[in-house]
């Protein structure tokens, strides 16, 4: 299991905001902040439902781990869009030598054995690219939270679950 910093771009969100601020139909600034925080809430439960980075993030996993049969093989959360380091115990590892992305899966080549693996990389889709329906879902749960921001018990599926769940259950690679 990784453990995961996830920092996303503010440039992303506010490109996003244009749009979300559409679906609420809202035409004035004045909820600028109230909205962004349920945009970057919304994009987070969604994301996490799917196991993917919705918005342009750069991420930081690490791992303590074992190669197995002279590798070790990962699955980032992506999409991801370019790997900007590798390192196992501190020492960096050159991309095609050391290290090998395919989609959303690292392979790191050589025999370790409790070895810290630190990769940091460029995740989330592009503004325009991401799934139309999973861009609903996140506009019906942010739309949701601003409208209602009560903690609620949830005894039915929501309109959102049932649009992102082709994501939840297939394996994918981008």
């Amino acid at each position: 299991m990784m453990d995961e910093t996830i920092l996303t771009d503010s440039g992303a969100v506010t490109r996003l905001m244009g749009d979300f601020k559409n679906h609420l139909r809202l035409t004035t600034d004045d909820a600028d902040a109230d909205l962004r925080s349920k945009l970057m809430s919304a994009l987070s439960s969604v994301g996490n439902d799917v196991n993917r980075i919705l918005a342009a993030s750069t991420v930081t996993a690490t791992a303590v781990v074992d190669s197995l049969g002279g590798k070790i093989r990962l699955t980032l959360r992506g999409p991801v869009r370019e790997v900007s380091s590798v390192s196992v115990n501190g020492v960096a590892l050159v991309p095609g030598e050391g290290y090998v992305v395919s989609g959303n899966r690292l392979t790191i080549n050589g025999d370790y054995s409790d070895a810290f693996v630190e990769i940091v990389y460029k995740a989330g889709y592009a503004d325009t690219s991401m799934p139309s329906d999973m861009w609903e879902a996140v506009c019906l749960r942010g739309a949701g939270s601003y409208a209602n921001p009560l903690d609620t018990v949830q005894e039915r599926m929501r309109a959102s679950d049932i649009l992102i769940r082709p994501y939840r259950y297939k394996e994918w690679q981008s």
